[in-house]
Order: structure tokens, then C-alpha cells, then sequence
């Protein structure tokens, strides 16, 4: 849903872009708008026992307190969408959610390693993983590169 939601962002952004963007929609409003969203369905999902207890499972184990590191990250990706709405501190938080993003994708392989490989399914799953991770970071790139 989350990866759905960004696509879609990204599609409206490059036809915005290849149409002229309007006088009335801010050109860095769009890949904004992506991650504010990717941002909210995450923290959403922080807030839901069950995905709660997906995101736990998902923390490397050398990695103390899990329960604690998922409600710092909801800390951190709600400090992100605020600081990308607030102007001056957009390329600050745009910046700082790319590298959020780096940090946390060990967490992806964990996930994609504990669904197992039954199937040979393993390297499709850290594939796709990868490639949302890489589109949000594509986003971040985006902001910061409209607003250096």
C-alpha cells in the first residue's frame, strides 16, 4: 500500500513535471507529499498490535530493547513528516529520513530472512524490499535536490 501510495506519487510528479507544473502546485509539494504519507502509514502501522509485533520480530537481534527501537522509529519518521512540511526544515529532514532509511534496512533483510526460503522466494523478497527503500531514498534525493 505504502509502496502503491509513493508510486503513484512519483507518476503524478513526472507528469506534472513533463506538463509544465501548474503556477499553483509547488514543484517540491509532490515527492513531499510521498514520503509525508509513507511517514504517517508507517507510523500508523506502529500503532497496530499486529504490525507492531511484525516490526519487533523485524529488529536484528544484536540490537537490545526491540520493542523500544520500533517506538523510536515511529518517533523519528513522525519528526520527519513534520520537518518536511515545515519549510525551513525540509532539507534538514529530508536528509535525515534518507539516512533513517539506510539504517533501518537491515531490518528489511531480517524480515525477508525470516519468511524463509522455502521456495527460492528470498532474493525476490529482499529485491523488492530493497526497491521501496530505494524509491523512498529516491524521494528524499528529490527534496533535497529542490530545495538546495
Amino acid at each position: 500500500m505504502v509502496f502503491l501510495t509513493t508510486a503513484c506519487t512519483v507518476a503524478l510528479a513526472l507528469a506534472l513535471h513533463l506538463l509544465r507544473t501548474p503556477g499553483f502546485i509547488d514543484p517540491v509539494s509532490v515527492p513531499v507529499a510521498g514520503l509525508v504519507v509513507m511517514c504517517a502509514m508507517a507510523i500508523i502501522g506502529r500503532l497496530l498490535r499486529t504490525t507492531r509485533t511484525q516490526l519487533i520480530a523485524m529488529v536484528p537481534r544484536s540490537i537490545p530493547r526491540p520493542e523500544v527501537v520500533v517506538w523510536i522509529s515511529a518517533a523519528c519518521e513522525l519528526a520527519a513528516a513534520v520537518g518536511l512540511l515545515v519549510a525551513p526544515l525540509r532539507l534538514a529532514s529530508a536528509v535525515a529520513l534518507a539516512l533513517f532509511l539506510v539504517v533501518v534496512f537491515p531490518a528489511n533483510v531480517r524480515a525477508a530472512h525470516l519468511a524463509g526460503d522455502t521456495d527460492g522466494t528470498f532474493a525476490r523478497r529482499i529485491a523488492v524490499r530493497g526497491a521501496k527503500q530505494a524509491l523512498f531514498i529516491a524521494l528524499c534525493v528529490w527534496v533535497v535536490a529542490l530545495n538546495v
